[in-house]
């Protein structure tokens, strides 16, 4: 388990404005993460981040 204040400290590949595009894709498109992550050019890990942050 890592520690929350690790995780607040880590930097973000996506500026906020992108972060709410990819979860907005998501909810409305009911497109797979694998998929957006290829539509924006990042990881699908950063992708399940931005969806269920």
């Amino acid at each position: 388990m890592t520690c929350p204040c690790a995780v607040a400290l880590r930097r973000c590949a996506l500026r906020p404005s992108q972060r709410a595009r990819v979860a907005l894709v998501c909810l409305r498109e009911h497109i797979t993460l694998v998929k957006i992550a290829a539509g924006f050019r990042i990881s699908e890990a950063t992708a399940r981040a931005c969806v269920h942050s």
